[in-house]
């Protein structure tokens, strides 16, 4: 039945999808001639497929470095199909009982690619708080505690491929070491969670947990975050176990409606 309906495929379409995919697998964008490559088409046709893609809305080039990155039309898409999925819905009022019970800031994330999308956040009601806009897109190896969660859960190739090429040093204590970080990412997958302690930013701390779908799969992180000296001791532990515990609720909700 695929071979059969292969004929009814728009090659030209399934390019402009290949350039988006590989742009959105990129977080500094990519120039014509790179994209050239990737795709291995003529620089004269991976051009008029960008600039369409462009009048769409669904790519930016950057005027100094003329490298094209995703534009707003593709956020917008993706906005519509996580809240198609449910995600979002359920996930609310658990960051909103978080922030409330913590006074920390809490966030949803998701996959996308090798990065991570916040989707949802609420701010935190202490006199300094962490900020986390929705939209935000950060790469999977960062050192984040959304992120660390997300990798963990990933697969093989994924985990491969984010450490690949390195790992950036954004602090004194973030941990650049991939055999240290895969010990990490396998105490994530053991323990259900993620925490973190300046490694991205300084003085900031997070805390973060697997959301579940009904197939036992990853489907997002949810975290907590704020200042580092308020992510100690004993209240550490507490919130460990209130970010765990909320995540789960999620998970549960979730398979609920899929029965």
């Amino acid at each position: 039945m695929a071979c059969a309906l292969q004929k009814y495929n728009l090659l030209t379409l399934r390019k402009g999808f290949a350039a988006l995919s590989a742009i959105a697998e990129s977080p500094g964008g990519l120039g014509v001639t790179e994209l050239s490559n990737k795709m291995h088409e003529p620089v004269t046709v991976v051009f008029r497929i960008v600039r369409t893609l462009v009048d769409l809305g669904c790519l930016v080039q950057d005027p100094a470095t003329k490298r094209y990155g995703l534009g707003t039309r593709i956020w917008e898409l993706s906005e519509k199909a996580v809240a198609r999925l449910g995600i979002i819905e359920l996930a609310q009022p658990i960051l909103l009982r978080l922030t409330q019970l913590t006074s920390e800031t809490s966030s949803l994330a998701i996959v996308q690619g090798s990065d991570f999308l916040y989707v949802a956040s609420v701010n935190g009601r202490q006199p300094l708080s962490a900020y986390v806009p929705p939209g935000t897109r950060t790469p999977l190896a960062y050192p984040t505690a959304s992120g660390r969660v997300l990798l963990a859960h990933s697969s093989p190739e994924t985990i491969d491929a984010a450490l690949a090429g390195g790992l950036q040093r954004f602090t004194p204590t973030t941990v650049t070491d991939t055999r240290r970080v895969r010990t990490m990412l396998a105490a994530v997958r053991c323990n259900g969670v993620a925490v973190v302690h300046g490694e991205y930013q300084q003085h900031l701390s997070a805390i973060a947990a697997p959301i579940l779908n009904p197939l036992n799969a990853c489907a997002g992180a949810i975290a907590l975050s704020g200042l580092t000296q308020r992510f100690v001791g004993e209240t550490l532990s507490q919130l460990i176990h209130t970010v765990k515990t909320q995540a789960e609720h999620c998970s549960a909700a979730w398979r609920g409606i899929a029965r």
